[in-house]
């Protein structure tokens, strides 16, 4: 069994590593052009892939051992996940065969998907801070 510190460490390179990708994703849809939803469509599958396994270790491992002493902190972080996961669908669901002519996004204006972007990042990026600022360790 890793020692606490080395677990909160290795939680921690976890969620820079997300982030980064979160980054990619991020400058793509702000850039949104048919042309980059390949980039677009293996970030997603990049990320689903990270989070599952990111996520797996915090439900399975962690949270369980922190649930008695911060139930109410570990109920929230338990609904991110799911939001996280419902948008990984979402996004999944958008970017499937995006040329047909029945996809929503062969006729999709992307300036105003690239804005509401933004909004996702910016709550992700709010929940990176409060997740640093409950827990000095995690961040």
């Amino acid at each position: 069994m890793p020692e606490p510190d080395a677990a909160c460490d290795h939680l921690r390179r976890d969620h820079r590593v997300l982030e980064e990708h979160l980054d990619i994703l991020l400058a793509a849809l702000l850039r949104l052009t048919p042309e980059r939803i390949p980039e677009i469509q293996a970030t997603v599958r990049e990320l689903q892939d990270l989070a599952a396994i990111h996520f797996e270790k915090e439900e399975k491992i962690f949270y369980p051992r922190l649930r008695p002493l911060a139930s109410g902190l570990l109920d929230r972080l338990d609904l991110q996940h799911e939001e996280v996961r419902e948008l990984a669908r979402h996004l999944t669901e958008l970017l499937t065969d995006p040329a047909s002519p029945g996809s929503p996004l062969a006729k999709t204006n992307f300036a105003p998907l690239a804005s509401s972007s933004t909004t996702g990042y910016s709550t992700i990026s709010s929940t990176k801070k409060t997740n640093s600022s409950n827990w000095p360790g995690i961040g």
